[in-house]
């Protein structure tokens, strides 16, 4: 439902001259604006496309915001496929669109006419949906849990959980729900609403406590599937007592007992899955799913004879916490103080999925006290003679960036197992682990979370089911516009985008916003995020950027994981390179010239290519014109990256933002934050602990820095001090491993360093930094360890003309 809006216009003044909005007249358009800005605020209103989520988190919810302007360059305008995740302060909207080839000066009449009345448009209906399928989980342990998580981080899912069976009542099933020792705390709102209900995120879940499936409410409620969680009922007459009792579907999440009852690992073999033949399926092992898609490419690629296969297995609910009886003399000792072997069905359960390979596996189980994440160590003679270890890495990274994406995954950092702790996928090849062995032999290990990876499988399992329920539309959303952009991804309606939700009860608000939206429409540089729109409602502040698919800088250098491997010199140059010549732009060529003043690494933005963005405007500022020197402001910015000087007097200039992109050229050479709390005191910020490390130009005794500048000459000579080149080596980000050219890194470093001079008369400008960087990314780079350095002084002497 649309919103009209009826708040007040604001008078734009424009550039006397040209008749158009340009940074000048922004100054200007600041002051006379924003009373108005602000009474205007009372009634929600949005500009161009909007969706509400963080750059961070994308969900695939939609809002309809589908209004249109008028202007008096009668562009068309379209509404663009929005990406919402969860933001409860903004329920509808009004919104106009700012087309694509339109001209900047219309944003004076586009941002007046938005601030004035409305009227709406009718938004298409929504297609019809099927109504949700009502779930219920028998038996509320680990998996049980994992799968409620798993399934409430899909907002798209077509399921339901409406009731869970669990002994424990409502007290523990809230409590052990929202606070899992594993897990952490539970990102959403639990709460006990009566002795026979919880609530999360205010969605009723009915807790019923009874052993006898055949006694459970499922007629009653209505339950459509229902996953069988508690390892008990995993046969046909066990399982078949949540169909006696009224569900349709049941879905065990275990290896099933029984021909009778089909087994599907998603990935391998979910195609085969039929809605008519059966009402019960099996899920597999948690191990199973690990193993079944990596061999089901090794007998692709490779064709395997014959293999055996051990999981280093995290201990289960299943052991005993002292010794005490069990049926199994190993797993009756104590499972955190011993490796305890047993056996698993895994390996031959892969001949269930991959009918070729039954005979060929076979293996055993080690339980090791670690509390989740499983390791699979196997070895197989195969019929294709000659390979390689990087034909076979080669041939699983083909498999995970293809047909196996979100189930196979290929990790190239030496990690451990808590490293891979939450990951999605089944299974996480640890590339460095493969060899080859003779002509045939190959030994793969691959890392799974044997319950959060397992519950999200079952989560696409039952999707999987409910794709083809009775009455579902095939291959349909139920929402119009995801249906169109199924078959016309590339079409303007189809673009992804990326929300900033300012927080209204910080630093944030409606002043910062209003500069953001100012600056970013006049702005224009490949080294700049691009503002595809803005949007208000009550309190709440939304910005809409062009969507970055790599997300931040700092997620890349601070946030290393198995899904996002450390960023390579070349990345790191190329960012480097791309941030300069963003900063360059703002300081030499916006007219009047632009103080950045919150450079850090989480408002630098990538694409596919890791080109770097600037994004995050709001605390921009218009820069010293004429025989000004400095503008005045109070001192904001991030700590760590603030120059000493506006620190202590607050005169901002444009050699503030020279020294705070010093401090992220320190970031991309070490791989350290600005400012890290976690670390010793001594090591907390980084240009402290550098300079105390002798880096600082100041502290290079025979270093020389000399920057002679002329009217048409600009020379920049770089001497570094070779008595410290051995331990500026040092300073390397570890996941460099050593893979750099030497004597460019040492130039960085000195550019860094003369950047974060105290004395911002000194520090170089942006310009010089760009053509310095130029010349360091310019020189030749071969993946490989560098430890060797020539006994020539790397030096650097740049002429630029102009």
């Amino acid at each position: 439902m649309l919103v009209t809006n009826h708040a007040k216009p604001v008078r734009m003044i424009e550039h006397p001259s040209e008749g158009s909005l340009t940074l000048e007249g922004l100054a200007v358009c600041l002051c006379t604006a924003w009373r108005h800005f602000l009474r205007a605020f009372e009634q929600p209103w949005c500009s161009s496309v909007a969706a509400m989520a963080s750059h961070a988190t994308l969900a695939s919810s939609r809002i309809p915001c589908s209004m249109g302007f008028h202007s008096k360059t009668n562009s068309p305008c379209f509404t663009k496929r929005l990406e919402f995740a969860e933001f409860s302060g903004l329920k509808s909207c009004s919104s106009i669109t700012f087309a694509g080839h339109s001209r900047e000066a219309s944003f004076s009449e586009a941002l007046a006419y938005q601030l004035s009345t409305k009227a709406t448009r009718a938004v298409p209906p929504k297609g019809v949906t099927v109504a949700k399928l009502k779930v219920a989980i028998n038996g509320f342990g680990r998996i049980g849990r994992n799968f409620l998580r798993c399934w409430h981080g899909r907002k798209d899912s077509p399921l339901e959980v409406i009731v869970v069976n669990d002994s424990g009542g409502v007290k523990n099933a809230s409590h052990l729900l929202k606070y899992d020792s594993m897990l952490g705390t539970f990102k959403a709102d639990v709460k006990i609403v009566d002795n026979e209900t919880i609530s999360v995120d205010g969605k009723p879940i009915k807790v019923v406590a009874n052993r006898d499936p055949l006694k459970l409410p499922w007629a009653e409620l209505g339950i459509d599937i229902v996953i069988e969680g508690t390892g008990v009922f995993v046969d046909g007459p066990g399982a078949g007592k949540h169909i006696q009792a009224g569900a349709k579907k049941v879905i065990i999440t275990a290896p099933a007992k029984g021909a009778d009852i089909p087994t599907y690992v998603v990935g391998v073999n979910e195609g085969d899955y039929s809605h008519e033949v059966s009402n019960i399926v099996s899920n597999a092992s948690c191990t199973t799913n690990c193993l079944a898609p990596f061999v089901k490419i090794l007998d692709e690629e490779f064709g395997i004879v014959k293999g055996t296969m051990t999981t280093t297995h995290s201990y289960t609910g299943d052991q005993r916490l002292l010794d005490a009886s069990h049926r199994d003399l190993r797993r009756a000792r104590a499972a955190a103080l011993n490796i305890v072997p047993t056996s698993t069905g895994a390996a031959k359960a892969v001949s269930l999925v991959l009918p070729q390979l039954k005979g060929k596996l076979n293996g055993i189980a080690l339980r090791v006290p670690t509390p989740n994440v499983s390791v699979v160590d196997l070895v197989i003679n195969v019929e294709k003679k000659g390979i390689s270890a990087e034909d076979v890495n080669a041939a699983f990274r083909k498999a995970a960036d293809g047909p196996l994406k979100g189930v196979l995954a290929v990790c190239d950092i030496p990690l451990v197992s808590v490293d891979f702790r939450c990951t999605d996928v089944s299974s996480t090849i640890d590339s460095s682990l493969t060899m080859v062995m003779g002509e045939d032999m190959v030994k793969v290990v691959a890392w799974y979370d044997n319950e959060w990876g397992y519950s999200q499988r079952v989560v696409d399992l039952a999707h999987l089911v409910a794709s083809q329920w009775p009455g579902a539309p095939a291959q349909a959303s139920g929402d119009p516009l995801e249906d169109f952009c199924q078959t016309n991804p590339s079409t303007d309606e189809c673009k992804m985008v990326a929300i900033k939700q300012l927080d209204h009860d910080g630093a944030q608000g409606s002043k910062e916003f209003l500069v953001e939206v100012l600056m970013l429409v006049v702005l224009r540089h490949p080294n700049l995020v691009s503002l595809v729109g803005y949007c208000a409602e009550g309190g709440e502040r939304l910005l809409v950027y062009e969507y970055m698919p790599k997300g931040s800088l700092e997620d890349h250098l601070f946030n290393v994981s198995p899904e996002r491997p450390p960023l390579d010199w070349n990345a790191r140059m190329k960012i480097a390179l791309g941030v300069a010549k963003g900063l360059t732009y703002l300081h030499n060529v916006a007219n009047p010239p632009v103080i950045y003043r919150d450079m850090k690494a989480a408002n630098i933005l990538l694409d596919n290519d890791f080109n770097p963005k600037l994004s995050d405007f709001g605390l921009a500022k218009l820069g010293p014109v004429g025989d000004d020197t400095h503008v005045s402001t109070r001192v904001m910015g991030t700590y760590g990256y603030c120059a000493p000087d506006y620190a202590m007097t607050g005169k901002l200039t444009l050699k503030s933002d020279v020294y705070s992109f010093g401090v992220l050229l320190l970031e991309l050479i070490t791989g350290r934050r600005a400012f890290d709390p976690l670390r010793p005191y001594a090591q907390r910020n980084l240009t402290l602990w550098v300079s105390h490390k002798g880096w600082k130009w100041g502290m290079l005794g025979s270093s020389t820095v000399m920057v002679i500048l002329t009217e048409l000459d600009i020379t920049l000579q770089v001497h570094p001090f070779l008595n410290h080149r051995k331990t500026i080596l040092r300073l390397a980000d570890p996941y460099l491993r050593h893979c750099f050219p030497p004597q460019a890194f040492q130039q960085l470093v000195y550019i860094s360093s003369m950047c974060l001079k105290e004395q911002a008369h000194v520090r170089p400008t942006m310009t010089d930094v760009v053509a310095t960087l130029d010349v360091v990314a310019s020189q030749p780079y071969a993946p490989e360890p560098a430890f060797m350095f020539t006994d020539r002084a790397p030096s650097l002497n740049l002429r630029q003309k102009g």
